[in-house]
């Protein structure tokens, strides 16, 4: 069985992401923004970020490596920081702005540079939101087959206001999209590239703020999260300010410049709209896979030894707390996720579970010893008062103090409803 349960509150994150990608779309037809600008719009999206991972995936690792080594304390971080936000701005907005300025496809009207806004925004939201939906669901369906440090991870969802951080997140980052691309556009109109620049600072301040949010570890506790989701709240409401500034002076001209070539984009919507439908597909599965977890792999003799010297004595104080109904010994060495995951009153459902169905712990041996992405997990043979084998699967943090990351308990009796 696992020791946390995931309630359908998880599903709702996803669910949420996906609605409101689907509520800007709606407001794009109702509006007859264009379905051609809307589509030209995700795949801009989509072929900016593909460039941006294409980039980031081999290089940073390395200027991480780099910049933390060279420099003291956090100054390398916050460094490395700004460059992912250096990098968003160079391929989602100057890569777009050179393609709107040198090119007819920017000089539209209103209602098509806010189409390709949209678009750019809500293709993320959407396929954000299909990932998460898709990964948890299949999580739901085997957690057998999950570690037990991201099971814990994702019991936090369970609390409405961890599901509800990423729709939030995804509404005002919306808006951050929309104002940054009609601003290349109003930039296109007025032949000023400041609207560019202005453009670019936004988003690589609003995506250097999504990589503190990570490299600092805020994404631990509610209020940590809650800290990061009110910047990109503030980020949303400046920008859907932006976004009304920018309709009242989008320039006259821009629009008869743009009548010229009013047939020109529904000559191309049905291309756009090919490849878009085959690359939200392809990206779909890509979120799915990635979401996956990593194959574990199987350490050395000497490096198993070294894992048991600190996981014996953390396993030996958790079954003592749980054959003692003691939460505050079961938890001593768990990290503040499992923590939250497992709070008192989990706890004792466990125990009564566990205990009322096959007794007292009672000993254990080792079966394997393995690396499973970012932790080492421990699996056991454990023989309780009534039930032999029990499978315990017990994931560790590899770095000191070795904090337990996540754990599972499994048996034919407990099982049986």
């Amino acid at each position: 069985m696992n020791t946390v349960t995931l309630s359908p509150m998880v599903l709702l994150g996803g669910a949420g992401m996906i609605l409101v990608a689907l509520g800007f779309i709606a407001y794009a037809a109702w509006r007859h923004l264009g379905w051609a600008y809307l589509g030209l719009g995700a795949l801009a999206w989509v072929v900016t970020v593909a460039i941006k991972f294409a980039l980031a995936i081999p290089l940073n690792p390395e200027i991480f490596a780099a910049l933390t080594g060279a420099l003291p304390g956090g100054i390398g971080v916050g460094l490395f920081d700004l460059y992912v936000g250096l990098l968003t701005g160079l391929t989602e907005v100057l890569m777009v702005w050179l393609v709107m300025r040198y090119t007819r496809l920017g000089r539209v009207d209103w209602n098509r540079a806010l189409a390709f806004g949209i678009g750019f925004g809500a293709v993320e939201a959407l396929l954000t939101g299909l990932g998460s939906l898709a990964s948890v669901s299949a999580i739901m369906l085997a957690p057998q087959s999950m570690p037990p440090a991201a099971l814990a991870q994702l019991a936090m969802l369970n609390n409405p206001l961890f599901a509800i951080a990423p729709i939030v997140e995804r509404f005002f980052t919306i808006w951050v999209h929309i104002f940054c691309n009609v601003l290349i556009f109003f930039g296109v109109a007025k032949l000023q590239s400041r609207w560019f620049w202005l453009a670019f600072a936004i988003k690589s301040l609003l995506d250097a703020l999504a990589s503190f949010g990570q490299t600092s570890g805020m994404t631990t506790t509610l209020e940590q999260i809650w800290i990061l989701e009110a910047g990109v709240i503030l980020f949303g409401i400046l920008s859907w300010l932006g976004v009304r500034w920018v309709e009242k002076r989008y320039s006259s001209a821009a629009e008869s410049a743009s009548s010229a070539a009013t047939g020109k984009p529904s000559r191309i919507k049905y291309v756009v709209a090919g490849i878009i439908v085959v690359l939200l597909f392809v990206g779909i599965i890509a979120a799915a896979v990635r979401s996956l977890p990593p194959a574990p792999t199987t350490l050395s003799a000497s490096a198993q030894a070294s894992v048991l010297a600190y996981s014996e004595p953390d396993m030996d104080n958790m079954m003592a707390g749980m054959n003692a109904n003691d939460y505050t010994t079961f938890t001593r060495d768990f990290d503040d996720k499992l923590k939250a995951a497992i709070p008192p009153a989990q706890f004792a459902n466990l125990e009564k579970t566990v205990v009322g169905k096959i007794g007292k712990y009672v000993s254990r041996k080792v079966v394997s010893v393995e690396q499973t992405g970012d932790f080492v997990t421990v699996v056991y043979a454990a023989k309780f008062e009534n039930d032999d084998p029990v499978t315990i699967t017990v994931a560790f943090h590899p770095a000191e103090p070795h904090q337990i990351a996540g754990l599972h308990f499994n048996s034919a009796k407990l099982r049986q409803q």
